[in-house]
């Protein structure tokens, strides 16, 4: 398997910097830490299904696995994010 940029090299600093620096003014505190809460765990699956892709092909079960768990990880983060806003 080729290497390949998963994104481009500013982006997970623009996203890190994003959710601990939110805009200010009102806001629902709730739905800010939700949505917080919900992107850190689904930019830590996409690291781990990335970073899975590293683990040698004598260790395939291995890498299916994490690749598995990272998937589910990033399917809730993305339903919590899906979900309308409340409150």
């Amino acid at each position: 398997m080729d290497d390949f940029d998963l994104c481009p090299p500013w982006w997970p600093h623009m996203i890190w910097w994003l959710i601990h620096h939110p805009p200010k003014g009102p806001r629902r505190p709730t739905v800010t830490k939700a949505v917080t809460d919900a992107t850190e765990s689904l930019l830590v699956g996409l690291n781990s299904y990335h970073g899975a892709l590293a683990i040698g092909p004598k260790q395939e079960d291995l890498r299916a696995q994490v690749q598995r768990a990272a998937i589910e990880q990033m399917t809730t983060a993305l339903q919590q994010l899906a979900r309308p806003a409340k409150g």
